[in-house]
């Protein structure tokens, strides 16, 4: 048997990685720090690799979504939420007294996510909801690790490695099962297909995969629970198929190379240099 590959499922074979690590309950701000590249930093290698270095010299603040996105997996994965997000006070800030409450507030909630009063008041209702969600239900219930860290170092040759990480939501250890919360304005089965397209989620599957799979632990499927942030906050549970997943995996490997390369040269060209023809019709 060749040492060099790992099964990741009954189909797909895995180049083995090194320097695996599985760190459960990490710190949100101990995980942004370390090194790797993360699944949200891949998404702009794979757009071009101009596009990931303009990302890293120029860090955005977090979108009004990413951070209401931060608030709801609090509420659902940690047993002190309050630590992870704030409620943006409901006062008039062009008045003395509202501009007083609003310094301190921001001085209260440095280092958490924001949202408003309106989102917090959603957040309760889109909980209940997910939880009267039969399989949404089982999946969280039986979660063993919650926040859980993964780094791995894919190595093409030992002059190019890359250096990967990745924050789980939740892992059912005992049955292999990654499990990933997203907030969506549509929830259905088309409405999530398309933004598995748009934001890659089929390579955020692949990477968490590679990353458990090379520390040693059991990875039988990776299940998407979504649900919406409109009433009556609608829910969706959804797993990749196998034949999508082993040609999300080429591609996720040849990206892994194509990495290696710009590291080594120090090179991160965007689009092609000569004139493509484009072909509008399939």
């Amino acid at each position: 048997m060749d040492t060099s590959v790992v099964p990741m499922s009954n189909t797909i074979q895995i180049r083995k990685g090194i320097d695996p690590s599985f760190v459960p309950n990490i710190v949100d701000s101990d995980y942004r720090k370390a090194t790797g590249l993360s699944k949200s930093m891949l998404s702009h290698f794979l757009k071009s690799p101009a596009h990931y270095l303009a990302h890293c010299d120029q860090m955005s603040e977090p979108t009004a979504a990413m951070q209401f996105g931060t608030a709801y997996d609090a509420e659902i994965l940690q047993q002190k939420p309050s630590d992870f997000y704030a409620v943006m006070p409901d006062v008039d800030g062009r008045t003395k007294e509202g501009k007083a409450v609003k310094e301190q507030f921001k001085i209260d909630a440095a280092g958490k996510a924001v949202i408003s009063p309106k989102e917090a008041e959603m957040i309760p209702l889109m909980k209940k909801a997910l939880y009267e969600h039969p399989v949404a239900n089982r999946l969280l219930r039986t979660l063993t690790h919650k926040q859980v860290a993964c780094f791995g170092t894919y190595q093409d040759s030992k002059d190019k490695q890359v250096r990967l990480k990745g924050l789980l939501d939740g892992y059912n250890e005992a049955e292999g099962i990654i499990v990933d919360l997203k907030t969506a304005e549509d929830a259905s089965p088309e409405g999530f297909r398309k933004a598995i397209w748009k934001y890659k989620y089929a390579y955020q599957d692949i990477q968490y995969r590679w990353l458990l799979t090379n520390a040693g632990k059991p990875v039988n499927d990776f299940i998407f629970i979504v649900q919406e942030k409109e009433p009556p906050f609608a829910v969706g549970c959804y797993s990749i198929s196998v034949d999508d997943l082993a040609l999300t995996y080429q591609s996720w490997e040849m990206a892994m190379i194509r990495f290696g390369h710009c590291q080594k040269s120090g090179q991160y060209p965007a689009y092609a240099d000569e004139v493509v023809n484009l072909k509008l019709t399939k």
